[in-house]
């Protein structure tokens, strides 16, 4: 798979933003928007890259409503470290 330099610096970075996230529930107290939105991106992307679905959903869902649901029942497995 070839990516242009950009696209690999922007999943680079990615990559090492999520070395600060851990893999722990019980975290929804407290986010602001900008957190909630960075979680529900990571996640979203985690997800279009072929990470399986921790809810039911049907086929024509995308991968940003898939993230916004986890995170709105409480499973989405990530959580902000500060």
């Amino acid at each position: 798979m070839r990516t242009s330099a950009g696209g690999f610096l922007t999943l680079l970075l990615h990559n090492l933003f999520l070395l600060y996230i851990s893999l722990k529930g019980g975290f929804l107290e407290g986010l602001n928007k900008y957190e909630t939105t960075r979680l529900i991106g990571a996640r979203a992307l985690q997800l279009s890259l072929g990470a399986p679905p921790l809810i039911e959903v049907d086929g024509t869902e995308s991968a940003i409503k898939i993230a916004t649901r986890e995170f709105e029942t409480g499973i989405i497995p990530l959580v902000v470290v500060r």
